[in-house]
């Protein structure tokens, strides 16, 4: 099982990209790829956020470099699932927003 994977999802292509539980600096490089992969394959792409246990601020910028470029090439990005220690860093760093993550707490 990789990585990646596709469903269908009401009549459109979903890639999955995993987060795993820790997200940081450690990990940038080859989360980096997997994002650009995933923006390379098209659909809609959803970060599984559930397992997410400890993320650092280089990977919460990375991943609203990601929610930009998706954007500008109108690519549906979103979160499934996402936990409470992403939702918790990215609300200390400003960047729920960009991320589209809840507002709430």
């Amino acid at each position: 099982m990789g990585l990646f994977s596709k469903e269908k999802d009401q009549r459109r292509d979903e890639v999955i990209v995993a987060c795993g539980a820790v997200l940081d600096v450690s990990r940038a490089a080859d989360f980096h790829k997997e994002l650009k992969t995933a923006l390379g394959k098209g659909g809609v792409i959803v970060l599984d956020g559930a397992a997410i246990e400890k993320i650092d601020a280089a990977a919460l910028q990375l991943c609203a470099a990601f929610f930009h470029d998706a954007a500008a090439r109108k690519v549906q990005a979103k979160w499934l699932t996402p936990s409470e220690p992403l939702i918790r860093a990215a609300g200390l760093l400003g960047l729920k927003s960009q991320l589209g993550l809840p507002n709430g707490n």
